[in-house]
């Protein structure tokens, strides 16, 4: 099975008559909002902030941090007090220090 973005995109039965042409309008949130699906125009993905390698992207970055911590330990500086915030998240109004030390 293949799919053809150029094909898809001049789709008259989609975009109407004018298919062919540039038509930067079709993007904005009204021109949208006259089209019953979602994923009619492929790079926006059924919404403007959602990206199509977004989960390749998380899984890169998940990938990096393993094999960082593979190589290097972290270690909490003893010397140094965080202040815990409480929030959604707990954090710290200092930061935490650490020392990165290889792994041997």
């Amino acid at each position: 099975m293949s799919w053809c973005a150029y094909s898809f995109h001049r789709s008259k039965a989609i975009w109407g008559p004018d298919a062919d042409e540039f038509v930067p309008d079709r993007g904005t949130p009204e021109e949208r909002a006259a089209h019953a699906r979602r994923f009619d125009f492929a790079p926006f993905h059924a919404g403007p902030r959602i990206c199509l390698g977004q989960n390749m992207a998380y899984t890169e970055a998940k990938v990096a941090l393993v094999r960082i911590l593979q190589r290097f330990r972290l270690r909490h500086d003893p010397t140094h007090t965080p202040i815990k915030m409480d929030d959604l998240v707990m954090s710290s109004a200092t930061g935490l220090r650490v020392y990165v030390e290889r792994r041997a």
